[in-house]
């Protein structure tokens, strides 16, 4: 017997009221067998009474105290099938009538539906059989059918325990689908969060050190630029508050969304000298992560052209068609013709030289394609998002709300 078998069988047995009926009733059964007629004796018909009402009776009371899971209870039912349909068979009456039932319902709860099936059928044909065999009134034939109200009440709440169970398996499957789905979220928001940070302290710090180095520059002049050198240190000061700005705007990203693409973009622009931006094609939303990619792109194709070639005039152009979206950043080249293919610029050493790589894998995240390389006296930085990789970006943020409304659904 399965573990959910037998805990359906408990339903109808284990309760301290259900074995107390169970046993008063056999009890009330047995007793009324010696006052009709025939009735259990030592010979003949009244023998067979006796000995298949005791084995009648000893079955069920091992059916209703026995330890449930054993394959003896299997072979109890059997044999309370066909000793309660030999005593009805013998003595019909309202108590064996109500042994078939017990029959029925031990064969219901305590088996598999086919099995159960087979048992009761048993006792229903052991009933006519034993009709016959005593010489009973035909119409006591039928008597036997008694079990089967048992066992289509026994299968019909077994079923309904059985629908009760699942709906239970179901709501902690829910439950732990939930939890699993708000963890990968934390985790996920965790790394969106160091990745952010990262790149926000490589490019301000990188961008503050440069500042610096010219305000060593022009300090280290034969007539130092005083008033050069309070412009530099303002610009300095100016990126590292925005840095610590940004910084905390990233943390906060972990419960907002980041800001519009070209407005960040500007934001970009406005903060370089020299850099312009382009637009083309009709403008529309992208999903976080691709605007995140796209705006560390630019970042960081502006911070290079600062630092390897200062001076150069930077485009950052911006390209939305049907097949992907695509950011281009294109410099000019240091106009002393030091900086990228000439030359180290004068700044070049600064920062962590990881920054290309780092695009690659945000690229590689979103499934899109980078490709970075001289381009003339210049350097060009190219990110490229197909719409297909876009549509998949829109897909799994829709899916966790999607599959939150599924589970709150009744």
């Amino acid at each position: 017997m399965s573990e959910r078998s037998d805990s359906i069988y408990l339903v109808f047995t284990e309760g301290r009221v259900m074995r107390t009926v169970r046993l008063v009733a056999l009890a009330v059964i047995v007793g009324t067998a010696f006052i009709g007629r025939p009735h259990p004796t030592l010979r003949g018909d009244g023998l067979v009474i006796l000995i298949s009402l005791m084995v009648a009776a000893t079955t069920q009371v091992a059916l209703t105290l026995a330890p449930r899971g054993s394959r003896a209870l299997k072979v109890m039912t059997v044999l309370a099938a066909l000793s309660g349909g030999v005593v009805a068979g013998y003595e019909p009456s309202v108590g064996t009538g109500i042994l078939l039932i017990f029959v029925g319902l031990s064969a219901g709860a305590g088996l598999e539906f086919g099995p159960g099936g087979l048992v009761t059928a048993l006792a229903v044909v052991t009933t006519a059989i034993s009709v016959l065999a005593a010489d009973q009134s035909t119409s006591n034939v039928s008597l036997g059918a008694i079990a089967v109200v048992g066992f289509l009440a026994a299968t019909g709440r077994k079923q309904y325990v059985l629908r009760a169970e699942e709906a239970e398996l179901r709501l902690a499957d829910a439950e732990r689908a939930r939890e699993e789905h708000a963890r990968a979220a934390g985790l996920a928001e965790r790394a969106n969060a160091a990745r952010e940070v990262h790149d926000i302290l490589a490019h301000s710090l990188g961008a503050l050190v440069l500042q610096l180095d010219a305000l060593d520059a022009v300090l280290s002049d034969e007539t130092p630029d005083h008033g050069r050198a309070a412009e530099v240190l303002a610009r300095a000061r100016s990126l590292a508050v925005d840095g610590l700005n940004e910084a905390r705007q990233a943390v906060g990203s972990l419960r907002a969304d980041p800001p519009p693409l070209i407005d960040a973009l500007r934001h970009l622009i406005d903060a370089t000298p020299g850099a312009t931006l382009e637009i083309t094609g009709a403008a529309r939303p992208v999903p976080a992560e691709v605007s995140v990619a796209l705006r560390r792109t630019a970042q960081e194709g502006l911070t290079n052209a600062v630092k390897h070639a200062p001076g150069a005039t930077t485009t950052v152009h911006l390209a939305f068609s049907p097949d992907a979206v695509v950011l281009t950043v294109t410099d000019t080249g240091c106009p002393n013709g030091h900086g990228h293919g000439h030359g180290p610029g004068p700044l070049a050493h600064t920062g962590g030289g990881y920054g290309i790589e780092g695009l690659r894998e945000r690229a590689e995240l979103i499934g899109a394609s980078l490709v970075a390389g001289p381009r003339g006296r210049g350097w060009e930085v190219t990110l490229s998002v197909p719409e297909a990789h876009l549509q998949e970006q829109n897909n799994e943020q829709t899916a966790p709300q999607e599959q939150a409304r599924e589970l709150e659904a009744p």
